[in-house]
């Protein structure tokens, strides 16, 4: 009798010893669980959560309304700040303002800068613009490597070109700017714990706002964009950026051949020509932390 009651006890004890193994290993593994679940993300956030300064230089093909074509380079300083959320929603907060331009066309003609305006045919002198979107993390291993995410984009663009302002009678510039929409996708992909390539494609449509007068019809366009770029987490959370970018430009109207408008280098000058940006190529380079 007493050997029964014995092995009973200790069966007992057993019993409890093992239920609190897997008690206490539930426990442990319950926030691996928990973390799998809100870090599928994780990978991209460690470049993807960012605040950053950036410098750009681009150069500008237009032609007027006869076809006659002028370059312009441009410098330009910009500030972005961008957050991936645990739960999936990314957004981006962007700025710019150019620096320094420089025509090389004939400044006669009003492809260049003149009548005592800091204004050239590039109406893009600033502008603020948001995008936010969704991201899909592809592929079954974990963590992922690679990242899709569809967003839409609003934003205010200056439209300070020398054209908006002499057509406005020099007056009130302050209509002189584009209200901005539009749709984007960007694919990224995670090389390792220091790089991450991106390529990112968008669309916009401009609405001009500037009303302007003597015949000239408001310069609503669209631009497709197409943007290759990578982030190098160079130590702790410092974070070095480079972007290679492409805009094309699509007018919904066409430049008239000149304006009556004086114009140009001197006052004088018997008209203006206004010059169109018809596609932009550059390079961004930018530093930044990550959060």
């Amino acid at each position: 009798m007493k050997k029964i009651l014995w092995l009973l006890f200790v069966a007992l004890n057993m019993s409890l010893f093992a239920d609190n193994v897997n008690y206490t290993n539930n426990i442990d593994s319950a926030p691996q669980m928990l973390s799998n679940n809100i870090s599928k993300y994780k990978n991209f956030q460690d470049f993807d959560n960012q605040v950053s300064i950036g410098f750009s230089l681009s150069q500008t093909m237009l032609s007027n309304g006869i076809q006659n074509q002028v370059i312009q380079q441009d410098q330009a300083t910009n500030l972005d700040v961008e957050h991936q959320f645990d739960n999936g929603v990314w957004a981006d907060i962007g700025a710019y303002m150019m620096m320094a331009t420089n025509s090389l066309g004939n400044q006669s003609t009003g492809t260049g800068m003149g009548y005592g305006m800091p204004a050239t045919q590039e109406a893009g002198i600033g502008g603020f613009n948001i995008k936010t979107g969704y991201s899909f993390p592809l592929g079954l291993s974990t963590p992922h490597q690679f990242l899709i995410t569809p967003y839409g984009t609003v934003g205010r663009n200056t439209n300070l070109s020398m054209s908006t302002i002499l057509s406005n009678g020099q007056i009130n510039v302050t209509n002189d700017y584009f209200i901005t929409a539009g749709l984007g996708v960007r694919a990224q992909y995670i090389i390792n714990k220091y790089v991450d390539l991106y390529v990112d494609q968008s669309w916009v449509y401009n609405w001009d706002q500037s009303g302007p007068l003597y015949g000239i019809m408001p310069q609503n366009d669209q631009i497709f964009t197409t943007t290759v770029g990578g982030k190098y987490n160079v130590w702790k959370q410092l974070q070095l950026g480079l972007g290679l970018f492409y805009n094309n430009y699509q007018y919904n109207a066409v430049a008239p051949n000149s304006t009556t408008v004086n114009g140009g280098n001197a006052p004088n000058a018997g008209t203006v020509s206004i010059y169109q940006p018809q596609y932009n190529v550059g390079v961004n380079l930018s530093l930044g932390m990550t959060f």
